[in-house]
């Protein structure tokens, strides 16, 4: 039967290149403990005291840890009564990864009774390494977002709601940019779920093309929470649209000249373009103060999320020449930032949806700020193999495994059921 003892010690841990104090709490699970015990109270008098040294050699991680344990006196045998390696398990959190540490414990006894813990002797610390156990992939592990603060402009329907779910389901608290509020207070009410431990939060009115707009949301922040780990540049326009069906040059030229004008352009390039910049310049310095370094190598936790499009990755307008242009223009955006500001240990990738439900596909949405997408209707288009519309769910598959895998940057991922694999791009 495992007995659980907990130990305390003041350990020196490296943290950015400094020696610093960090006091660390953890249980440890000693197996076959009382075996160990009775085995020592049947080779001496019962009144005695007995003396049981443990010593416990300890590696811990970020989540879990082993401990090798050997015992004395000698006379002991650990194959009497069998001490393995077992887990400890930290009840607060650890700054660095990986250590290790050696520590003395003695373990003091008197007529079999539970047993004291003592710490005789801290050894070392040093920086320990080691590969993931099979548990470190459970999905809950993988994708658990406790913690995190996130940022999602456009985040009150759509893309950006989904996104806003997905987080806020595994553990996140997420505040909703937007022009409306009422949109944003709505979205925030009616999928308010308290069971993933995280929250989503309406925060605004903010319009992305305004400076002075994004520097306020920036400011009413910072008195609330001290970094962001990750924001998603979500909010978009669809810009003008004119099928070029004609192969008369002057009716083409009467289609395009008559249903287009700079002005459509313009706006749909400010929001799809100019604003996902200076929303993630705005945002930098709350972006590098989430980064917490768990070592020289580990710097690149906060992340910034851009929503572009699989029309920015394809040859056929469909009929928006801007909007395809446009996200097209923000898929090398991506590109470059997610170049540049990784000298501030941000990573920026991209989302490339294909056919979701959004106001922005169907142009309108519901109480809930959901939208209907048939399958029927996408169906019709011929071109897409998976014959269906994204699932909401998918949209927050792809938001959390950018949001949590630090290992990615600069990368442009198509959610968009295999439509780049027929489409010329």
């Amino acid at each position: 039967m495992a007995r659980q003892v907990t130990m305390s010690a003041e350990v020196e841990v490296w943290k950015m290149g400094s020696v610093v104090k960090d006091r660390c709490n953890h249980t440890v699970s000693i197996r076959y403990l009382d075996e160990a015990i009775r085995y020592l109270d049947d080779r001496t008098p019962p009144t005695d005291e007995h003396r049981l040294r443990v010593t416990c050699s300890v590696t811990l991680s970020r989540r879990h840890s082993r401990v090798t344990l050997s015992v004395s006196p000698p006379t002991v045998q650990p194959d009497n009564f069998d001490i393995l390696q077992d887990e400890v398990n930290s009840t607060s959190p650890l700054p660095y990864r990986h250590r290790a540490i050696f520590l003395d414990l003695t373990l003091d006894s008197i007529n079999s009774q539970a047993p004291n813990c003592t710490i005789k002797q801290q050894r070392n610390v040093t920086m320990a390494t080691g590969g993931a156990s099979t548990h470190h992939f459970n999905a809950s592990k993988l994708f658990d977002a406790s913690g995190y603060v996130c940022v999602i402009t456009g985040g009150g329907t759509g893309i950006g709601l989904m996104a806003a779910q997905s987080l806020a389901a595994n553990g996140a608290r997420v505040y909703i940019l937007g022009r409306r509020m009422e949109a944003l207070e709505k979205a925030a009410k009616s999928h308010h779920d308290p069971s993933g431990g995280g929250q989503i939060i309406p925060l605004g009115p903010c319009d992305v093309t305004k400076k002075e707009d994004l520097q306020k949301v920036v400011k009413e922040l910072e008195g609330k929470e001290k970094y962001v780990n990750m924001l998603m540049c979500n909010a978009g326009v669809g810009g003008p649209k004119a099928p070029p069906e004609q192969e008369d040059a002057k009716e083409l030229k009467t289609n395009l000249w008559e249903n287009e004008s700079v002005e459509a352009w313009n706006d749909c390039y400010n929001v799809d373009v100019t604003a996902v910049y200076f929303t993630t310049v705005a945002f930098m310095p709350l972006l590098q103060a989430a980064i917490k370094p768990k070592g020289p190598l580990e710097n690149f936790s906060p992340s910034v999320i851009t929503t572009s499009s699989m029309s920015g990755l394809m040859r056929d307008s469909q009929g928006h020449f801007a909007y395809n242009t446009a996200n097209g223009a923000t898929v090398q955006l991506t590109k470059l930032m997610s170049a540049e500001f990784m000298k501030a240990g941000v990573r920026v990738n991209s989302i490339a949806p294909g056919y979701f439900p959004s106001e922005l596909t169907t142009k309108e949405s519901g109480d809930d700020q959901k939208s209907e997408l048939p399958h029927e209707q996408i169906q019709e288009k011929g071109h897409v193999p998976s014959a269906r519309g994204g699932k909401e769910e998918e949209v927050g598959m792809a938001v959390l495994f950018l949001t949590k895998n630090e290992y990615v940057n600069g990368q442009i991922l198509a959610v968009d059921g295999g439509v780049l694999n027929v489409v010329s791009s």
